[in-house]
């Protein structure tokens, strides 16, 4: 099978067939839909290289709202770095609504309104609110129609379909989360897309958007020339209501570019990709990673990373017969490790030293075994580089760990496939090895925070299966040295397979 026809589907990730699997080891949908009460946010405050401007309370108008009957507000004021175009975040806690309002530097200009609140996302557009002015939302402003992306309303879905990934989402805000969320405003003029979403920026992740031009003759044209006044946008203000005194404060940033394509998961070298994985963005390449990404690609996805060696060519059987046979290395660690559930165990065999740029060694053997699972967890927001050294295996992505959706198909990775992850992108996944029929699947993990990342947040945050409501936090580990590993491994081949084959 080519990779083209492998992974071509993955960006129609809600179109027929492209569901979630059940399996002995992937969790049915209707355990995830429940609100995973103690989960923390993407971030805990924004990081950035870009200007992060921290909101003001608005004071109470009377003796009513100084009173408590005026929910609390936050007002926040920022610039878009280019006209037109950027993606808006908001990091806040508690919100009842958002109120986002873009200006040109033209008072007589129109202005572009947003207003979020928990059940329904709202597009405006009309006259610049007056000079001085906080939450102005003009009367006689007009509406932007927009949608629900790629999810049919519930009295639509057939009852064959997977409500988790056809129906709209229950909510936009989340009022009643104890904790710091995202949620972002992409402002894209060029193609004429405006997009509302939640956690982390990505298409993936949109949860409202309005398709503002048509294509004319191989150009973008307005489908109505009174949106032309989005080309100018400069200034952002954004105005949150709700929250608590005991909460960090709305904070909002402008990113420059605007959110328009989700990058695949698989990378190729340059050299490899073609044409038609180009023109539908099926496959990514390098260049298109973070530098941390693209760092440690070169460190790990060489030829030579592989397990086979001419020291040790049966490195890979080794494992696999370690981890089956009754008695041996792999088998006895994964016993230890197992606590209540076996099917979630496997192996970290740790490669490098901790120099302190990685939520633990940087680079790290996982193993594992057939019908084997991780929990669904997030990466520290770190970068990473996932290389399938040996087997196959499946990685599921979510929206977060407080509701954890999924947001399309898994990615089927085997031997040779190599993907990724960003503090934007893939963060939470799950990997699982659904092979029946006993192979054991092995992959290298390298790890790297941002070099603007002065956080070093150290554990993985996962859901916990037990009780599928509760956040708890893994240290990264090791189980054993890679060097210990291969030699304890050759060993044991050598005395139990070679000296006895028969056994």
């Amino acid at each position: 099978m080519s990779v083209f026809s492998r992974y071509s589907s993955f960006f129609d990730p809600f179109g027929e067939g492209n569901v979630v699997e059940d399996s002995d080891v992937f969790p049915k949908a209707d355990i995830l839909s429940g609100l995973h009460i103690d989960a923390p946010p993407p971030y805990s405050t924004l990081k950035s290289v870009l200007n992060v401007a921290s909101a003001e309370v608005i004071p109470p108008r009377n003796d009513s709202e100084a009173n408590g009957s005026f929910p609390l507000t936050y007002h926040a004021r920022t610039n878009l770095e280019i006209h037109g175009q950027g993606t808006v975040i908001a990091n806040c806690t508690g919100p009842t609504s958002l109120l986002f309002s873009l200006l040109t530097d033209n008072q007589s200009k129109p202005s572009l309104y947003a207003v979020i609140t928990e059940t329904s996302v709202e597009f405006w557009y009309g006259p610049t609110a007056p000079h001085g002015s906080t939450g102005y939302l003009p009367p006689d402003r007009v509406s932007i129609k927009g949608n629900v992306p790629n999810r049919k309303p519930a009295d639509e879905a057939s009852p064959e379909e997977d409500t988790e990934l056809t129906t709209m989402p229950t909510t936009f805000l989340r009022p009643e989360m104890p904790y710091t969320a995202r949620y972002w405003l992409s402002i894209d003029h060029k193609n004429g897309i405006l997009r509302f979403g939640r956690d982390y920026t990505n298409l993936a992740l949109t949860l409202y958007e309005a398709t503002l031009k048509v294509e004319d003759q191989g150009v973008g044209r307005w489908i109505d020339d009174n949106y032309a006044f989005i080309d100018n946008l400069t200034t952002v203000n954004v105005q949150q209501k709700g929250g608590s005194v005991t909460a960090p404060p709305l904070q909002v940033v402008c990113q420059p570019l605007p959110v328009v394509e989700k990058l695949p998961p698989i990378i190729l070298p340059s050299e490899s990709i073609t044409l038609d994985q180009l023109a539908l963005g099926s496959v990514t390449v390098p260049a298109n990673l973070s530098a941390e990404c693209q760092r440690l690609y070169a460190t790990v996805a060489g030829a030579n990373i592989e397990l086979d060696t001419p020291d040790f060519p049966e490195f890979s059987q080794a494992i696999e017969r370690s981890v089956n046979t009754e008695g041996l290395l792999c088998q006895k660690m994964l016993k230890k490790k197992t606590k209540s559930d076996y099917r979630n165990t496997y192996l970290r065999i740790t490669l490098g030293v901790d120099v302190g740029n990685s939520p633990g060694a940087p680079y790290v053997l996982e193993i594992w075994p057939a019908m084997h699972a991780s929990p669904i967890h997030n990466h520290a927001d770190s970068h990473a580089i996932i290389k399938v050294l040996h087997g196959k295996i499946k990685a599921y992505y979510f929206t977060s760990l407080y509701d954890a959706r999924p947001t399309g198909p898994p990615s089927k990775l085997e031997k040779g496939d190599v993907t990724w992850i960003d503090p934007e992108n893939y963060q939470v996944h799950q990997l699982s090895n659904e092979n029946r029929d006993g192979s054991v699947c092995c992959t290298i993990q390298s790890y790297s925070y941002g070099k603007d990342d002065a956080r070093h947040y150290e554990a993985f945050d996962y859901i916990n299966k037990e009780t599928n409501e509760f956040i708890s936090k893994f240290m990264p580990n090791s189980d054993m040295r890679y060097d210990k590993f291969k030699a304890a491994l050759k060993e044991e081949w050598s005395q139990r397979w070679t000296q006895n084959p028969k056994v």
